[in-house]
């Protein structure tokens, strides 16, 4: 005799169900822990958002930036503020610079003043350390002419003569960090 007759089938303790509906119940259990485990994951995070674009207002793409004016005796520094404010702008911010006076927004400028200060001196009452203080007051305005920004801006840079550092060097270091600065402000005034 073949060694299968001696064995008793074995008592299957579920009820005997049609496949389709234990696979429409194992669906219906992975569907539910699906809700359980990521629906808080996936209603919780829909409002964030990721980059530098969640730092800045939504609802504007582009900006126009006008030469900004210049109040000092010295040439150029009104192109040169422009210029760096223009690159922080487009390096940090997902604005774009735009030459449109249609523009979503309009960041304008005036170089007040720059100052140049002795702090150092050496035995002959020559400078020995001397800072660059440019001034700048901005204004951003969006599309309908709210005023979204007007600041005035100011920060020194040093100039060290002695180490062969010459006055333009300072000047454009200082209008970096004024550009900086300026673009940072308008990461505060987000909304």
């Amino acid at each position: 005799m073949n060694g299968h007759a001696n064995m008793t089938p074995r008592a299957n303790p579920r009820p005997c169900l049609p496949a389709r509906r234990r696979a429409s119940r194992r669906g219906r259990r992975i569907l539910l822990w699906s809700v359980v485990f990521l629906g808080p994951v996936l209603l919780g995070c829909a409002g964030y958002q990721v980059g530098n674009r969640t730092l800045y207002r939504t609802d504007m793409r582009t900006i126009h930036v006008p030469i900004f004016y210049s109040n000092s005796l010295r040439p150029h520094l009104g192109q040169w503020l422009t210029e760096a404010v223009v690159k922080e702008i487009e390096l940090r911010t997902p604005y774009k610079v735009v030459h449109d006076p249609m523009a979503d927004s309009i960041l304008t400028g005036r170089l007040t003043h720059d100052i140049k200060r002795v702090q150092s001196e050496d035995g002959n009452d020559e400078p020995r350390r001397l800072l660059y203080t440019p001034m700048v007051n901005v204004t951003w305005i969006d599309r309908q002419g709210q005023i979204l920004m007007n600041n005035t801006f100011d920060i020194s840079a040093e100039l060290v003569p002695e180490a062969g550092q010459s006055v333009t060097a300072s000047q454009r270091a200082g209008i970096r960090q004024v550009a900086a600065r300026i673009v940072s402000e308008m990461e505060a005034h987000n909304w």
